[in-house]
């Protein structure tokens, strides 16, 4: 292969070009023979490449051959944002480990707090919720705010005494959002910190209901 569809676009691949494009791509990033920059140069452009089964499977072939951590960090960060439960049960065990540094950590806690979205995912993201990192159990309290799934309650109603008061304010927003009380509605960062106790002791009381289902 070459590298034209790194630079080049769609529309300069003659036949069935979009998969002829994803092809390459993924070529580049699960091959032996590719350097690590190129293989960044494809991650560069990963936003704009479909979410299909063949890409997914180009980049688990990458993790295997590629010794640069912090490009296996990336690639298996594009995979969390891509729905891979391992990969995320993967990053979230690295997170927990505390052996990573900030930019590997920052790698993965973009990606939890911001593309994590499935139901399948809801107990490796409530798992995060128990790291002594408060950059952590932040991303993970975002991710379950985003998701605003009704089974992650019990998880919310607990993250409410979080010493960290960012991890709070996800906490009370996934909850508002879940709850969807009229006069309830998520406070900013400031409303919260001003009326703190109203917002927490409303919310744990709340929480003390029904248990609630997951939704898919």
């Amino acid at each position: 292969y070459t590298l034209a569809a790194v630079s080049g676009s769609v529309s300069e691949v003659e036949s069935d070009p979009l998969q002829a494009v994803v092809a390459e791509l993924g070529g580049v990033i699960s091959s032996f023979a590719t350097t690590d920059a190129e293989k960044w140069k494809v991650l560069a452009k990963a936003s704009g490449i479909p979410n299909v089964n063949s890409f997914k499977l180009s980049l688990r072939a990458g993790l295997d051959v590629t010794a640069n951590p912090d490009l296996k960090y990336r690639i298996q960060a594009e995979l969390v944002s891509r729905g891979d439960p391992s990969a995320l049960r993967s990053s979230v065990d690295l997170l927990l480990s505390n052996t990573l540094n900030d930019a590997q950590r920052e790698t993965f806690l973009l990606v939890i707090e911001n593309d994590v979205k499935t139901s399948e995912s809801l107990p490796i993201i409530t798992h995060l919720l128990e790291s002594p990192d408060p950059l952590s159990r932040r991303a993970a309290a975002e991710a379950l705010w985003h998701m605003a799934n009704p089974s992650t309650v019990p998880d919310l109603a607990r993250t409410l005494q979080d010493s960290d008061r960012e991890v709070r304010f996800y906490a009370v927003r996934a909850l508002s959002d879940i709850a969807n009380e009229p006069g309830w509605d998520g406070p900013s960062e400031a409303e919260l910190q001003e009326h703190q106790q109203k917002y927490l002791a409303h919310w744990q009381d709340w929480a003390k209901g029904p248990p609630r289902a997951v939704v898919p």
